[in-house]
C-alpha cells in the first residue's frame, strides 16, 4: 500500500509523528515535507498535515487526482488549528 504524508503549513508535529507508520512495515510511505515539489504518483492513501491557505488549492488538486483516499491527520489539517485562525484573523489577532 502505497501512502503519501505531506506537510503543509504549520508546526510539524503532525508530520513527526507520523513517522511511526515505518514501523508497518507492509506500507511503503513516501514523506513529502514540501508538497510543491512533488513529483505526482499514484496514492492508495494520501495524509495530509497543517492547515492548508487557498494558495494550495492546486496542490491539493494534484494529490486527490493522484490518491484513492484521503486523510486530514490533525487539528490543523481538519480546523485550520491556531494557525489557521491567525493567517485567517491577520497577525494583529494574535
Amino acid at each position: 500500500m502505497k501512502v503519501g504524508i505531506f506537510q503543509f503549513n504549520g508546526c510539524q508535529k503532525c508530520f513527526f509523528e507520523s513517522m511511526l507508520l515505518k514501523e508497518y512495515s507492509h506500507l511503503d510511505v513516501q514523506y513529502i515535507s514540501s508538497p510543491s515539489e512533488w513529483n505526482e504518483k499514484a496514492l492508495d492513501i494520501a495524509v495530509i498535515s497543517g492547515f492548508l491557505t487557498p494558495e494550495d488549492q492546486h496542490i491539493m488538486e494534484k494529490i486527490t487526482k493522484n490518491a484513492t483516499n484521503l486523510i486530514s491527520y490533525g487539528s490543523c489539517a481538519v480546523t485550520g488549528g491556531i494557525f489557521g485562525l491567525a493567517y485567517q484573523k491577520g497577525k494583529e489577532f494574535l
